[in-house]
């Protein structure tokens, strides 16, 4: 597969993913969808149930249903030689999901920024990673580390398929 069909592909799993978390937010926490946002400071704005905003990244990765199970969870610190990814992002709380094993994974962004900062031993470091060896960041076991994360088993609510 070309790059430019990848990407396409990629940015498709990436909004099924938002949907599939904000839609299980909605029916499962009581949340309201307001909008999906298409920049880089967030993917999903939710109202909760008392009136206050929440913003979303939500992160979907299909990698290891293609390739081999690491168990491992990628978080982009950089690309093109910029802060991006975790560092660039204006969202309250991170979700990394995974469809092909109904995972999710929240984890607040200050909390992820402050673990990237202060306890390195959890992480590991990966260079000339995605998009063509133009992203590096970092990868964390999510079976090994899932008390540092808001874990939830879920059903896909068939818009995944």
């Amino acid at each position: 597969m070309d790059f430019n069909k990848k990407w396409i592909n990629d940015l498709d799993q990436g909004n099924k993913g938002e949907r599939v978390v904000a839609n299980w937010l909605k029916k499962y926490k009581g949340m309201k969808i307001i909008k999906y946002n298409d920049n880089n400071q967030y993917d999903v704005l939710m109202e909760k149930e008392n009136g206050s905003s929440l913003t979303l990244e939500v992160k979907t990765d299909r990698w290891e249903h293609f390739n081999y199970k690491t168990g491992n969870i990628f978080i982009e610190t950089r690309c093109n030689g910029k802060p991006s990814g975790v560092w660039s992002s204006l969202a309250d709380v991170y979700v990394f999901y995974f469809p092909d094993y109904s995972e999710l994974y929240f984890i607040s962004t200050t909390k992820l920024k402050d673990l990237l900062s202060t306890r390195q031993d959890l992480f590991d470091r990966k260079t000339l990673s995605g998009d063509g060896g133009k992203v590096s960041g970092f990868t964390i076991n999510r079976y090994k580390n899932k008390d540092l994360f808001k874990f939830y088993e879920i059903n896909k609510l068939k818009l995944w398929d």
